[in-house]
């Protein structure tokens, strides 16, 4: 009986003996992930981070590092006197303690969870920074992160900003917070995310702002080491505001459903960006529109030139030797010169659709515009018909008359009334707006017998195309109109 009793003694001290080995050697691989962190954000991500100090555990571990706000690239693109004064500022760094739990079984919030380790990251606020957060989030934690990271290399990270509840005389704020996640492959080159916040309210005395859900969802892909390839949704249920006009009148806003989605692609070295908004419903005083679209794309654009321009810019701004106009007339005279690069990749820009519905009607309209290089023809920028003759476009337009009516007569409007009131006429706001009608109505009867607009039912429309130097309205030849355009250029 002692035999066995000492060999369940011997067996749970190996065990233990084992599991504290492995706990060990888990410590040393989690204190060697984070500092392959703290490089890989400095070198690929620039973040301009540093380890303060790390202190090993057992079973945990802590880290201090330092994020130098004035090493971001960001803030050579602001101006000059904004730069030194945040390179002055003593509020310049952010400093985070990071809290290492070491697996296999690793302990977050009193959770355990199988990992490699387990890190929570706070920001060590300074007095004045804590006092001034205290009044705002109460006894919560403003800023925590919290990353798993899987045995693989992968890891897993929730960032999560408090709730927000304020009721003073002068502001009521009702904010829900804001939570997102983040996945990455154990190669870095890969991550998924989501992030909301459900509902902010804030009043005061000059009105409300009220934003119900507001989330969004997205997916990158790194093929290069350098450039990120991927997809973004974000979303806005709903948007009302409610204030005070000029004139002490109430006026009231209302946005229902706002969607934005985008895409990015870099493939050798050319960026196609697609863009899509929609919005269900806008209200206010003077209109409401419904079913709003604008989705529109660019494609084969320059990356290294697009680089370059955003380089020079920088530049520019952070050279205080030179005045506003000095600085323009560089940028306008460089900008100039790498068009000529920027055209040779053929570049586009479709805009597939445009579109909204009101009482009046349905407006849609949809445009492209190519240029199409010839690798044995150099672009010369300065050349406008040899420029001219690679470009491909076409318009399209398909509008209710009905609001075609309205937005026109809306247009003109006031400059009849001035008119009118010049020539000494003294008329009332309805009859300048009948007046506006009839000229409109004559314009239209023109433009439709020139057949520049087709009158199809209660739809005007028109088609536009360029191409080949010959220009087509509605498939008939209009190139006496393009020669008047050429001949305004020069």
């Amino acid at each position: 009986m002692r035999k066995l009793a000492g060999w369940v003694v011997g067996g749970l001290v190996t065990i233990a003996g084992l599991y504290l080995s492995g706990v060990y050697l888990i410590g040393q691989e989690s204190a060697k992930k984070y500092h392959q962190f703290l490089d890989q954000a400095t070198n690929e991500y620039q973040l301009p981070i540093r380890n303060d100090r790390f202190k090993t555990g057992l079973f945990e571990s802590t880290a201090h590092s330092v994020i130098d706000l004035s090493a971001l690239d960001l803030i050579n693109k602001m101006p000059p006197e904004t730069q030194r004064k945040l390179r002055e500022s003593p509020d310049r760094f952010i400093n985070l303690t990071h809290q290492i739990s070491h697996g296999p079984l690793a302990v977050a919030n009193n959770n355990v969870t199988p990992a490699l380790a387990v890190i929570k990251t706070t920001v060590d606020w300074t007095q004045e920074q804590a006092a001034a957060l205290k009044t705002v989030f109460a006894d919560q934690v403003p800023l925590e992160i919290t990353t798993v990271m899987g045995f693989a290399g992968d890891s897993r990270s929730h960032i999560a900003i408090a709730e927000i509840h304020q009721n003073t005389n002068a502001v009521k704020i009702d904010w829900s917070g804001f939570q997102a996640d983040l996945l990455m492959n154990h190669e870095g080159n890969s991550a998924e995310y989501t992030f909301n916040s459900p509902d902010l309210f804030v009043s005061n005395e000059n009105g409300v702002i009220n934003i119900n859900s507001l989330y969004g969802n997205g997916e990158l892909t790194r093929n290069d080491n350098i450039n990120w390839n991927g997809d973004l949704m974000f979303n806005i249920d709903a948007v009302e505001i409610n204030t005070i006009n000029k004139k002490n009148t109430p006026v009231n806003f209302n946005i229902k459903t706002i969607g934005i989605k985008t895409s990015q692609t870099i493939k050798e070295n050319l960026l196609d960006i697609a863009n899509r908004v929609t919005l269900e419903k806008f209200t206010s005083p003077e209109f409401e529109v419904r079913d709003v679209v604008f989705d529109w794309e660019n494609n084969n654009l320059d990356y290294n030139v697009l680089a370059e321009l955003q380089e020079l810019e920088s530049k520019l701004k952070a050279n205080t030797n030179m005045s506003i106009e000095q600085r323009q007339t560089q940028f306008y005279m460089n900008a100039f010169r790498l068009a000529s690069r920027l055209l040779n990749s053929s570049p586009e820009i479709i805009i597939n659709e445009i579109s909204f519905k009101n009482e009046h009607g349905v407006a849609k309209a949809k445009l492209l515009a190519k240029y199409q290089a010839n690798k044995n023809e150099p672009v010369n920028i300065a050349d406008t018909e040899a420029l001219m003759r690679h470009l491909q476009a076409e318009l399209a337009i398909n509008v209710t008359e009905k609001l075609t009516k309205k937005i026109a007569v809306a247009t003109i409007q006031k400059q009849v009334g001035r008119q009118m009131a010049m020539q000494g006429i003294s008329r009332t706001p309805q009859q300048i707006e009948t007046q506006s009608e009839a000229m409109i109505d004559q314009q239209i009867d023109l433009l439709t017998a020139k057949k520049i607009l087709i009158k199809q039912n209660d739809q005007l429309s028109t088609n536009v195309k360029f191409t080949n130097m010959n220009f087509t309205i509605n498939g008939n030849p209009a190139n006496e109109f393009f020669r008047m355009f050429m001949a305004s250029a020069k």
